[in-house]
């Protein structure tokens, strides 16, 4: 990102709005720093063994995600062929329209597939705790059967004739696959790394499709477009920090969590969303740029309330790695809360992608706690590092 933003700024064909300074750059830094401090704790050579106490609760939560995840597959799988059809930038341009009159009928069960196609990571988790299950050959074939489920993310994202879904699972699988590296054997090593380049092959078309579609017309060019979604995140920050919109206090970020806060009577002071678009615009800087997830954080909580919010998730992640410094030890429940907690930085590279992913948080904060709660010790099970 570093890199790109730097080509981006000598090359001047995409100038920012206000000159690059240092404050807030420095804010920028002290930011990551904090969010990444969380996670120092963690380092491979101590991670050797992962702890599951409840086999059957496991298994259920594998079978949820496999069906549902193919169910969510094959739900959105022609609407993505639909948006890939014909005139593909004006499919993407009237999206709120298909939103409303297509999706919208499907009701709940638009979104119950909506939040299994968002709990892709985990069905790529669960496909590499088969992997590494050493004891148990045979269930590799539905750790497979897991990773061709977890496409359902990529298809759910085509059907809204975007792009960020094929970024996201490329994101996440190499996540996942750094985290247990040391847990599969290199035979299998050898089959994921070749199945993961073909993704990329099989990806990289309706990635391009959509691409050019959107960037063709632009005086810029479809090349110098896509470098500039890999690096304007710095002059796009840059930028926004000299805004001072009214605060959202969550809103932006977190609507669904005030909403219930607001359930129970604990209100703040009620700014919206678009209120805040009159300051940008006013100074020439779009609202709706990428400027990483701590340049939207700005906008709900302001630069103090920003670094609050940075300590507090630091502390978190601190938390879910405690056993791992001490003991070496992931327990299920604290490796899902890690996941999620490294997902939003790790995708956060862009924007805050979870202001639209509100359930998936409660979800997945709820899927974690039922490992926590119901643990059932004569049902458990170790995953420990592969020695071949």
């Amino acid at each position: 990102m570093g890199s790109v933003a730097l080509i981006l700024e000598f090359s001047g064909v995409f100038p920012s709005v206000f000159p690059f300074t240092f404050i807030p750059m420095m804010y920028l830094s002290i930011g990551f720093i904090i969010a990444f401090s969380g996670f120092l704790k963690y380092k491979d050579k101590n991670f050797n063994t992962i702890r599951i106490q409840n086999l059957k609760l496991l298994s259920l939560f594998e079978n949820v995600l496999l069906y549902g995840g193919f169910g969510s597959l094959f739900f959105f799988l022609p609407f993505a062929i639909s948006g890939l059809s014909g005139d593909v930038e004006l499919n993407r341009l009237d999206i709120f329209g298909f939103q409303e009159s297509v999706l919208a009928k499907y009701g709940i069960i638009n979104s119950i597939f909506s939040l299994f196609a968002n709990l892709f990571i985990f069905a790529i988790l669960l496909a590499f705790i088969r992997f590494a299950d050493k004891d148990n050959l045979k269930s590799r074939g539905k750790g497979y059967l897991l990773l061709l489920s977890s496409f359902s993310y990529v298809v759910y994202v085509l059907a809204y004739v975007g792009r960020d879904g094929i970024v996201y699972w490329l994101m996440s699988y190499s996540f996942i696959y750094l985290v247990f590296k040391r847990f599969i054997s290199i035979t299998i090593k050898k089959k994921l790394f070749y199945q993961y380049f073909i993704s990329i092959g099989i990806l990289i078309v309706p990635f391009m499709i959509i691409s050019i579609a959107r960037f063709s017309a632009m005086a810029e060019g479809v090349g110098w477009k896509l470098l500039e979604y890999a690096g304007c995140q710095l002059k796009n920050f840059n930028d926004s920090f000299y805004v001072d919109p009214p605060l959202l206090y969550g809103r932006l970020a977190f609507p669904i969590f005030l909403d219930i806060l607001e359930t129970f009577g604990i209100s703040f002071e009620k700014a919206l969303v678009q209120d805040r678009f009159p300051y940008y615009l006013s100074l020439g800087v779009d609202p709706w740029i990428f400027k990483t997830f701590i340049g939207d954080l700005l906008m709900d909580f302001g630069k103090i309330g920003t670094l609050l919010y940075l300590i507090f998730f630091s502390v978190l992640a601190r938390f879910s790695l405690k056993k791992v410094s001490i003991e070496g030890t992931f327990t299920f429940s604290n490796l899902i809360l890690f996941i999620l907690l490294y997902q939003m930085i790790l995708w956060g590279v862009f924007y805050f992608r979870f202001y639209s992913m509100n359930f998936y948080i409660i979800a997945v904060i709820l899927i974690a706690l039922s490992f926590k709660i119901f643990k059932s010790y004569s049902e458990e099970k170790l995953i420990v590092v592969l020695r071949e």
